[in-house]
């Protein structure tokens, strides 16, 4: 009996013993992926008006592939005025600037200087440009009247889409969205026109465009259209004055710089 007692009271100290070392046991949780650090995590796209990226960019004025510089300049183009305190400073650090860079860098700040001047527009949200095409009334353009296909670019308003994504001298062959239209009529320039017009202020378009030997694809968002254009006088006053605007601010804030440079 008592033998019996004995091992009874030893089963239940063993088990007493097992019970409180299972309910006090830690529990054991998944593995969990270790959180990205910051070198790993995915970097957020550069700022357009960042100091650093401008700087970036004015490098890229510079670089020996035409790609490179013509995407340099296009994104410097789209700038805000707002930017072009951090696009002077970003040139004085890039000093001293190759010619390449010098070279297009006037028509940079022109074109974020005047794309935040204010001007009357027309009551209706009609799309613009800001081109003039090939004119039968001047005899330098009388060639570029008789080609095939397109519209003959003869230079671009400061301020505008065009001039920041097109060129002097490209030939819009055609326009792909958000319809396709090809400017290959009697009138293309008046096809060309009408078609633009017919498009809103703020609508995307993508236009098939020769470029020096080259076809490529162009995007780029229409501006409203500036109201009185009807009026050759008025044209004339308007893109003079404004050019008069971004001439001075040119010669104040970013001629002195570079007087080494331009003589």
């Amino acid at each position: 009996m008592r033998h019996r007692l004995t091992l009874g009271m030893m089963f239940l100290a063993l088990y007493s013993s097992s019970a409180c070392a299972f309910i006090r046991a830690p529990t054991t949780r998944p593995a969990q992926a270790p959180a990205a650090t910051a070198a790993e995590a995915k970097p957020l796209p550069p700022t357009p008006g960042d100091l650093k990226n401008i700087t970036r960019l004015i490098a890229g004025l510079a670089d020996e592939h035409y790609e490179v510089r013509e995407e340099s300049r296009v994104a410097l183009m789209g700038l805000k005025r707002a930017d072009l305190g951090n696009l002077q400073l970003a040139v004085k650090q890039s000093l001293p600037l190759e010619p390449s860079q010098v070279t297009v860098l006037r028509d940079i700040v022109t074109q974020v200087y005047l794309s935040g001047e204010a001007y009357a527009m027309t009551e209706e949200e009609l799309g613009f440009l800001g081109i003039s095409m090939a004119n039968g009334n001047r005899d330098e353009d009388l060639g570029l009247l008789s080609i095939e296909r397109g519209i003959a670019i003869i230079s671009r308003v400061p301020g505008f889409c065009a001039y920041r994504m097109l060129q002097t001298g490209d030939v819009i062959l055609a326009m792909t969205s958000p319809v396709r239209v090809e400017f290959k009529s009697a009138d293309p320039n008046d096809l060309f026109m009408r078609t633009v017009k017919g498009m809103g202020a703020g609508q995307t378009l993508m236009f098939e465009v020769l470029r020096q030997g080259r076809i490529i694809n162009v995007t780029l968002t229409l501006d409203r259209r500036p109201s009185g254009l009807e009026n050759l006088g008025f044209i004339q006053e308007f893109t003079a004055s404004r050019a008069d605007k971004a001439e001075a601010y040119w010669k104040k804030e970013f001629l002195p710089m570079l007087s080494d440079l331009i003589g």
